[in-house]
């Protein structure tokens, strides 16, 4: 049996994590599933941890994920909503007058501290971090990590477009994302069109792996 990481950054209120989980009723012979949720959001991390409390396959951790380990500036949406918050204070939709602390760790350093049998397992990364995103590629490439993930996953868009202070680095990024192969498989659940068309994960790296 495998040993599979579901790397859930931008955990929001769990619904990629909830559409995984049902998924992997029909693989629990394939797989050992552990989940790893990342929230920087109190309010939401506090929803989460009520939830996934009796699911010991289900960790979280009320952090964000950035450039470098330290803490760092959580700026809250400019429309009361516990959703779009950004560690960018210029992204759109963000009150850059509203934030909050949280602790911040790169990629790797929080990789190293949580997840012991990365190297040995099969890792699908799912992404929705509001610009951050960039940090966690960069990370990969400076670590030489890239092949360490099996599955990249995360929404259509791509957030970098909606944060001026990185305008400049729009090039680097979908650089970044040619030069390394890196291919995002849709997996978004925000509302019923999205989850019709987000992929099972355990098809994808069966057809991956065993192909």
């Amino acid at each position: 049996m495998k040993k599979l990481n579901y790397i859930d950054l931008g955990t929001h209120s769990g619904q990629e994590i909830d559409f995984v989980l049902e998924h992997y009723k029909y693989f629990e012979k394939e797989f050992d599933l552990r989940v790893y949720g990342v929230e920087a959001n109190k309010n939401l991390f506090t929803e989460l941890s009520s939830k996934y409390e009796n699911n010991n396959r289900v960790k979280l951790f009320n952090n964000a994920i950035c450039e470098n380990s330290n803490r760092i500036k959580f700026y809250l949406s400019a429309y009361k909503t516990k959703f779009g918050s950004s560690i960018y204070s210029s992204k759109r939709n963000v009150d850059a007058s509203n934030f909050i602390w949280v602790d911040g760790y790169s990629f790797s350093d929080f990789v190293n501290k949580h997840i012991l049998n990365f190297k040995n397992s099969v890792n699908v990364l799912k992404l929705n971090i509001e610009g951050a995103e960039i940090d966690v590629y960069e990370n990969l490439v400076k670590n030489n990590m890239i092949e360490d993930i099996d599955l990249f996953c995360g929404h259509p868009q791509h957030d970098i477009e909606k944060i001026p202070e990185l305008f400049d680095k729009r090039d680097k990024y979908y650089s970044l994302l040619e030069n390394n192969n890196i291919k995002l498989v849709r997996l978004c659940c925000e509302n019923e069109k999205e989850i019709s068309r987000s992929v099972n994960i355990f098809w994808e790296i069966f057809y991956t792996l065993f192909r």
